[in-house]
């Protein structure tokens, strides 16, 4: 697991959960990092193991996988959801409608898990 470097980001929010969570069905192990501005929430979970759900899908399998990568995403006005698969961990970024900001957080945690820094 990554400790994610969005204090750039998102410079008022700071980490306010840690915790790993089980599967009860396939026994998968989540890491849950929760972060807080004191009103708004969001969380980064991170599963290791299993393999890419999105390398059947043709705008991930007809690309490079050395040189691209993508984030799957979803927003409404009540929720948004970033998702992608980088070296076997699965990383979801998820949070309130009302945080713009959170797809500028999933780019970093991506970019910081496909180049460590």
């Amino acid at each position: 697991p990554i400790q994610p470097a969005i204090q750039s980001v998102v410079s008022d929010y700071r980490q306010s959960l840690v915790q790993v969570t089980e599967d009860p069905v396939n026994g998968d192990r989540t890491l849950v990092l929760g972060y807080s501005d004191g009103i708004d929430e969001f969380f980064v979970l991170q599963t290791k193991g299993g393999g890419n759900p999105f390398s059947e899908h043709p705008a991930v399998r007809n690309v490079n996988a050395t040189s691209a990568h993508a984030i799957a995403s979803y927003d409404d006005a009540s929720m948004r959801a970033y998702v992608f698969h980088e070296s076997g961990t699965t990383y979801w970024v998820v949070g309130s409608g009302s945080l713009a900001r959170l797809k500028d957080v999933s780019f970093r945690i991506c970019q910081q898990a496909v180049t460590g820094n």
